[in-house]
């Protein structure tokens, strides 16, 4: 890839983990971790930034945990749920639900 094609897929995620830090509260740091372990996860391209970053916000939103808290969680078990064939869309939902009550 030429530089300038990571250059702007560097821009695009960076663009959607602003949008879960403006919403969430969390570190941008953290935010864009979240999300490109999860671009490399489920071999999703940049282009999917934002509605990875939107499925954590609605997740986070739905369960009783901060972002911080809900991608460390995640961090355990995304790889596996991905290489098991588990979507992120259930994966995300399961996790929410865990923690609604």
């Amino acid at each position: 890839m030429h530089a300038s094609g990571e250059s702007a897929n560097a821009l695009t995620i960076l663009k959607a983990a602003a949008q879960g830090t403006a919403q969430e509260h969390a570190p941008l740091e953290k935010v864009v971790d979240a999300v490109t372990t999860a671009l490399k996860d489920y071999n999703l391209p940049a282009s999917s930034a934002a509605d990875v970053t939107s499925q954590m916000i609605a997740a986070v939103s739905h369960g009783k945990m901060t972002f911080e808290d809900f991608t460390g969680a995640l961090g355990q078990v995304q790889a596996s749920a991905a290489s098991a064939g588990e979507s992120m869309t259930d994966l995300y939902a399961a996790m929410a639900q865990m923690t609604s009550h």
